[in-house]
């Protein structure tokens, strides 16, 4: 009879490489300040859970709509008979609580609680021991801050999809600070927003950063 130990879900899925398949969306706090969140595809994620352990099953349990009309969605993931269930608020691009989500925006925070529920059991589970934390920010020097202040935002939305359009992958990381000021400023409307991430994840794609 062989007495080798059979490994845990946690030792086998905490253990499965993920750095390579992480990817970042940035938003703001309260105060407009950027930062940024770790995450993994929720179709990469359960088909690496899916590989190991061809079983496991997931469970989309009912919203929980609050008095604001704001909406927390909940999901579960059994492994090997082991459950886990995590919940997460239906965010708006600033990662805020929103008030009478689409059926999209609520599918969406469904996948990725999905992935937060499979993290429960191991996999990818230290990307999300910060994720409350903004990440530090070095400011630039003065006469940089002061030249920056002389742009307006729009001009610097369409300098940044310039930039996105054209930089190398060295230069792409450059830019990240720069990139990090634009999403600063407290008068970046949603569609600017959007646009400048756009740019910066298509450009990410195209140079396989």
């Amino acid at each position: 009879m062989s007495n080798k130990k059979v490994k845990s879900v946690w030792e086998v899925l905490s253990k499965h490489p993920v750095t390579e398949k992480i990817e970042k969306k940035w938003y703001k706090d309260k105060s407009g300040k950027p930062y940024s969140l770790s995450y993994l595809s929720w179709a990469w994620a359960w088909g690496e859970v899916k590989k190991f352990y061809p079983e496991a099953t997931y469970t989309i349990h009912e919203d929980i709509i609050y008095p604001n009309n704001t909406v927390e969605v909940r999901v579960s993931v059994t492994i090997e008979g082991q459950e886990h269930m995590m919940w997460l608020p239906v965010m708006d691009f600033k990662n805020n609580s929103k008030a009478s989500p689409t059926s999209r925006e609520i599918s969406d925070a469904r996948m990725r609680c999905l992935v937060k529920a499979i993290a429960m059991h191991g996999l990818g589970h230290y990307i999300y021991a910060g994720e409350d934390l903004p990440e530090n920010e070095i400011e630039p020097p003065v006469k940089e801050q002061k030249q920056i202040m002389e742009l307006s935002t729009q001009d610097r939305v369409d300098t940044a999809i310039e930039f996105y359009e054209n930089c190398t992958a060295e230069s792409f990381e450059k830019g990240e600070s720069n990139f990090t000021k634009l999403l600063n400023r407290k008068d970046i409307t949603e569609e600017q927003y959007n646009q400048v991430v756009e740019a910066r994840d298509k450009r990410k794609l195209e140079l396989e950063i």
